[in-house]
């Protein structure tokens, strides 16, 4: 799994995967400074990955007004999201306990 630039997380199917507890000062220590994006609902702080079979996929909280703790995962393609999530865990070295919901249950 690698670090991508946010503008590249483009492309349709976008898919909710899980809510996941994460702490953004521990994803900037790990992975580098976070990006806000922004759409028509809000800013978001984001970090944006490409796995390793190709998925690209993003943790994303609003940036001022979160209203759940932790980050929301989200990927692009048809891969089913159990499958993302999982490949997603498991390369980024995340306790699977620390997911919160799960998009797909």
């Amino acid at each position: 799994m690698k670090r991508i630039d946010s503008k590249f997380f483009e492309g349709v199917p976008q898919n909710f995967v899980a809510q996941i507890d994460l702490e953004v000062e521990s994803l900037e220590q790990e992975w580098g400074e976070s990006e806000i994006t922004c759409d028509d609902l809000a800013e978001w702080v984001t970090f944006a990955f490409l796995l390793s079979d190709g998925t690209k996929v993003a943790l994303v909280r609003e940036a001022n007004y979160p209203p759940h703790s932790g980050f929301i995962l989200t990927a692009i393609g048809d891969l089913h999201p159990a499958e993302v999530l999982s490949r997603f865990l498991s390369e980024a070295r995340i306790d699977p306990q620390s997911v919160l919901h799960r998009g797909f249950d």
